[in-house]
């Protein structure tokens, strides 16, 4: 199960960086409506997460796939704030200056660490609630996924 959590998460955060770097490519960078999308790839991917933990152990019980879907998620958020210091940091150190109505959550006051610490609060919550949601889900199908074998 570990190994799953830590894969899953990879896959998370790798779809994000790629959504990003699209939306970048494109030009669609500031249109903040678009960043929502971040919460369906984390919904698939932890879904794809609940449904493999359940394949695999059948018996799983309910706080050790919670668990494994709050540690990736937390994986998950991490390394995105870390990849969004080293991209503001690294390539566009303007980013927040250029970027102030794509900041919805922030008034005026668009300093790195603030941003950081939003962007933090923001992805844990979703974490709680991506993760208990999904396992709520799951614990109902479980025995959809014991009868189909």
């Amino acid at each position: 199960m570990r190994q799953n959590t830590l894969r899953y998460a990879i896959y998370s955060v790798l779809a994000i960086a790629a959504f990003f770097l699209l939306m970048k490519l494109v030009g669609m960078e500031n249109v903040a409506g678009l960043r929502v999308f971040n919460l369906v790839i984390v919904v698939y991917f932890m879904n794809r997460l609940a449904r493999k933990n359940l394949m695999d152990d059948p018996d799983l019980n309910y706080v050790e796939g919670l668990g494994s879907l709050m540690m990736a998620n937390v994986l998950t958020v991490v390394a995105s704030v870390i990849g969004f210091i080293a991209y503001v940091r690294l390539f566009d150190p303007d980013f927040l200056n250029n970027h102030k109505a794509a900041l919805f959550w922030l008034n005026n006051d668009t300093s790195l660490w603030r941003t950081v610490v939003s962007l933090f609060m923001e992805g844990m919550a979703g974490a709680i609630i991506v993760s208990f949601t999904l396992m709520q889900y799951w614990k109902d199908q479980r025995n959809t996924l014991k009868t189909k074998g």
